[in-house]
């Protein structure tokens, strides 16, 4: 090992320990000098550009308000529609049959389906050689009788004449008689002169009884006569009329829906042969809710829409059906539809919109008036509740509030003439709403959409309908003078 002791340093003297601090403070003088001096030259920067700067306007008071689309409630006139489904049928129709049992002889090439007819034209004709010969066999008859009736006229006359004579040969008997009696009474005849005087007299008014007697009969025999010819015309008649009606004609002025027999075919009685219908008057039997009973009367009008094509009629119900269906609780109402002139249209361009037999529609029959009730859009209502508007103030800016409302029934816009006009709102489906806290009234701003993010206490700002596409189509973009998304219409 080293025997040799490590030096010891010197002590330091007074003014190095001086250098150090003065060092540290000249460093945070310096810093502390060039943050004040930033400082300052971003102050001149701020104040320069403020200074040369285009000044812009303050946002007025409730500018930061959400605008939304709202109209004010007022109380409207309606009549509630009752929706039902039916099928149209033609009011004039018929099923055209056979009067006789024949054999169809033949068909006019104009009787098809789909051809107008007339009433009175001919349809289909029977063989009428049958009836013909029937027809020519009663003539007969009744000629016979008819012969009889004047051979008891004839007969008459002769019975007249010969009651005549033999009341003049009793009467030339009688005085025969009494000659002989008093011929006795004197000697000159005997009792054999009287005996046979008197035997011829009795002859003689037997004979005048018996003639007296056909002559009474006759009345009766002409009575009897009588009937038999009355009885003869009917089958006359009938056998003409059988004639006539292996000739089928058209009952009414229509529409051919159907031919039901070819020739050659045998017909009975009562079998259609055809059928027609007439398409100037319709009727559609709508089947309602049963509620609706006392509601729709008679007069009231209905509006029916085709379900295959959506063509629309209007019309008014004619008659209300007494019964109830039990299984399917409901009333049917039946609507009169009018179209004049539709025969000689169908078939026709002109024809193209025509209710005809068999379209399945669905139908608002209208019931009775009702006043005072609150109209809204149905995209109002959202979960059974409405948005207004509460407490605007000067700059029309208020807060939300949401009530619950029950929709009554709906409505189309059609139902309540100038509504969309009033409103500026062009929905087509609107719900007639009762608030069970009554806090529904006329000249609250309610919400046309109600905004989904929107919550009670909010506060907005109400932009009319007009107000709010106004702004659209000027194309204003900006937020702030935008409206909501939600509360567009």
């Amino acid at each position: 090992m080293s025997d040799q002791t490590p030096p010891v340093p010197d002590p330091p003297s007074p003014e190095s320990d001086a250098h150090p601090a003065r060092g540290r403070v000249i460093r945070v003088v310096t810093r502390v000098v060039l943050v004040v001096v930033i400082l300052s030259a971003g102050a001149g920067v701020f104040a320069l550009l403020v200074a040369t700067g285009e000044s812009t306007p303050r946002n007025p008071p409730g500018a930061d308000a959400r605008r939304v689309v709202a109209f004010e409630l007022e109380p409207s006139t309606v009549r509630r529609p009752w929706r039902g489904y039916g099928t149209a049928e033609a009011i004039d129709s018929a099923d055209v049959p056979a009067r006789v049992t024949a054999t169809v002889a033949s068909i006019p090439a104009e009787v098809r389906e789909g051809r107008r007819v007339a009433a009175g034209e001919t349809l289909v004709r029977l063989d009428a050689g049958d009836f013909e010969r029937a027809l020519a066999s009663a003539d007969s008859q009744l000629d016979d009788l008819r012969a009889q009736l004047d051979r008891l006229d004839v007969e008459r006359g002769r019975l007249d004449r010969q009651v005549e004579l033999e009341t003049r040969d009793v009467d030339i008997m009688q005085r025969e008689v009494a000659r002989f009696e008093r011929l006795r009474d004197t000697q000159s005849a005997n009792d054999k002169d009287v005996d046979d005087s008197t035997r011829l007299l009795i002859a003689a008014e037997a004979q005048l009884t018996r003639t007296q007697e056909s002559l009474d009969a006759l009345p009766a025999r002409r009575r009897s006569l009588e009937a038999l010819i009355a009885a003869q015309e009917r089958a006359v008649d009938q056998a003409r009329v059988d004639l006539e009606r292996t000739t089928i004609v058209s009952p009414l002025d229509g529409i051919v829906e159907a031919v039901d027999v070819e020739v050659g075919e045998q017909v009975a009685v009562g079998q259609r042969v055809a059928r027609l219908v007439g398409l100037s008057s319709m009727e559609v039997g709508l089947a309602l809710p049963a509620s609706a009973r006392g509601a729709v009367v008679v007069g009231d009008r209905a509006e029916l829409t085709s379900v295959s094509d959506g063509t629309a009629w209007v019309g008014e119900v004619g008659r209300v059906n007494p019964r109830d269906d039990a299984e399917t609780r409901t009333v049917t109402v039946y609507v009169d539809v009018e179209q004049p002139g539709a025969d000689e249209r169908f078939g026709t361009r002109d024809g193209a919109g025509l209710l005809l037999p068999g379209v399945f529609v669905s139908g608002w029959a209208v019931g009775e008036e009702r006043a005072g009730c609150w109209v809204v859009p149905r995209r109002s209502v959202r979960e059974g509740r409405v948005m207004v508007v509460d407490g605007l103030d000067e700059q029309g800016v208020g807060l939300v509030r949401s009530l619950p409302v029950d929709v009554a029934f709906t409505l189309s816009s059609d139902s309540v003439p100038g509504l969309a006009s009033a409103t500026g709102l062009p929905d087509a489906e609107w719900v007639v709403v009762e608030s069970a806290e009554g806090q529904l009234s006329e000249g609250v701003s309610v919400l046309v959409t109600p905004p989904t993010d929107l919550r009670d206490g909010s506060a907005v700002q109400p932009v009319s309908p007009r107000e709010a596409n106004t702004a659209t189509a000027v194309g204003v973009e900006a937020e702030g003078a935008g409206v909501s998304a939600g509360g567009g219409s």
